[in-house]
């Protein structure tokens, strides 16, 4: 099993729509060949234990509940989100996102990591680690 990482941040104030996908932005760093950026998701290589972390700040256009849920190549994985609510719509809102996620598929398959935002607003900023531990 080999260890690897990938840090991205998404600083570019970018307005989106209600369950849009949020792009991970860029590689700050990263380490090994099990964490890949492409294009607006990161691929995970092999099979293992991986850990996520987003650290999210929103300017929702209106008031209400805001989620971020993590999707495994489109599919919601189970209790991988964070909710926060907005009691005042275009003031920024963290929302603090953490989930282990477990790939048992194979040495040779990949699949898709993406996050998705329930309400439309504006990305502020994004952060996201992820380990293959």
């Amino acid at each position: 099993m080999s260890r690897s990482a990938i840090y991205t941040v998404n600083s570019t104030q970018t307005t989106f729509a209600s369950d849009a996908q949020i792009p991970f932005g860029s590689v700050v760093r990263r380490f090994g060949s099990n964490l890949k950026l492409d294009g607006n998701s990161m691929i995970l290589c092999g099979s293992g234990y991986y850990k996520c972390n987003l650290d999210l700040v929103v300017e929702p256009s209106a008031i209400g509940p805001v989620t971020a849920q993590l999707l495994l190549d489109g599919e919601p994985i189970p209790g991988a989100f964070s909710t926060v609510y907005a009691a005042v719509a275009t003031n920024p809102v963290p929302i603090n996102l953490s989930a282990p996620i477990v790939r048992i598929c194979g040495c040779d398959c990949n699949q898709t990591l993406s996050v998705r935002i329930s309400a439309a607003g504006t990305l502020v900023n994004m952060a996201s680690s992820v380990e293959k531990i």
